[in-house]
């Protein structure tokens, strides 16, 4: 298994002669494994060791001297990388590519890397198939303005409809994902067999993994294109279509007096789901309906959120992601 999700991945990067790559990450999590060791091992590559610099000007010395060519990492590592880079004045000379694992990396440090020339190729993954279900291709990734994340070879992708059956392509079609690939675990394990059984018997039927996801599928087979939607409890669905709170933090952030912006799904005491948007703000001007005023704006429908929440700080997991179910959890009514 990790022979094949480590090979699956080696055609997206095009890997030349005298390759580096490194991470910060522990190679116990699969996505710094595959992308940060094996993959670049069994392309003839060299895995550079985390110097575990004192300060950042050591660290910049340590990425020229070793010359390295390709970073595998976290979105957080690339905002301190783009930060030391930009005080240094250093513009990452010799940089081939940066993959962006567990989270999805912000527009802004996108820009920032297609301003150096630098293709961020986005993976998307689960731990229960040794990370990586998709992911940008780096020639590809040169010219994209967002990101295209393609089918791994040797795998099956599907979206189910409101039947509960695959949804057709080649068009444009979106639903609960499901995966079918060499790395997909075959049952989970847990202390508490009964437990380990359902969740076995919910998620893999057969050789399918059920992701618990949303995605939008376009094409098939060599053509096919996956957008990943999120974790389906964290959405709004209006129809047939899936809502993000994406976009509602983006929006929120354009305002002067946001310090921090999240959206997330808050349940009322009717069970109705909705997006509500929670705040940090600077100072006490910002009010709830100026807020809602400038989002709606811009957002309509199912994904725009109907509340605001000012909060003193937003909850995040330990790789600097936005925990949108603690905010659920927090503010919903049921």
């Amino acid at each position: 298994q990790l022979y094949t999700a480590a090979t699956a991945v080696r055609r997206f990067y095009h890997f030349g002669a005298n390759e580096k790559v490194i991470t910060t990450l522990s190679h116990a999590h699969p996505f710094s494994l595959i992308h940060g060791m094996l993959t670049p091992l069994f392309a003839g590559a060299c895995c550079a060791v985390n110097p575990q610099s004192a300060n950042n000007e050591e660290f910049l010395e340590y990425l020229s001297k070793n010359a390295i060519t390709r970073f595998a990492d976290v979105p957080k590592f690339y905002y301190y990388l783009l930060s030391i880079c930009m005080a240094a004045k250093y513009k990452l000379p010799g940089v081939r590519s940066v993959t962006v694992g567990v989270g999805a990396l912000p527009k802004a440090l996108r820009k920032a890397f297609t301003l150096l020339k630098i293709p961020a190729l986005q993976t998307h993954g689960r731990v229960e198939a040794l990370w990586t279900l998709a992911m940008e291709d780096a020639e590809k990734a040169k010219e994209a303005k967002a990101p295209q994340l393609e089918g791994l070879p040797g795998f099956k992708y599907k979206v189910l409809n409101e039947a509960g059956d695959e949804a057709v392509g080649p068009g444009t079609r979106e639903g609960p994902l499901a995966v079918a690939g060499e790395t997909i675990m075959g049952a989970y394990f847990h202390p508490d067999k009964a437990m380990a059984e359902k969740a076995s018997k919910t998620t893999i039927r057969g050789t399918w993994f059920y992701t618990g996801e949303a995605a939008r599928l376009e094409g098939e087979v060599d053509e096919l294109k996956i957008r990943p939607l999120g974790v389906i409890p964290e959405l709004v669905k209006s129809g047939t279509k899936y809502f993000s709170p994406e976009p509602i933090d983006e929006a929120a952030r354009e305002l002067s007096d946001v310090v921090e912006a999240a959206a997330f799904v808050k349940v009322d005491e009717r069970s109705t789901a909705a997006f509500a948007l929670a705040i940090v703000r600077q100072g006490k001007n910002l009010s709830e309906s100026a807020v809602l005023q400038h989002v709606q704006a811009k957002i309509k429908g199912a994904g725009c959120p109907r509340s605001v929440h000012f909060v003193d700080e937003i909850p995040k997991d330990r790789f600097d992601n936005v925990n949108r179910g603690a905010l659920a959890r927090q503010f919903s009514l049921r």
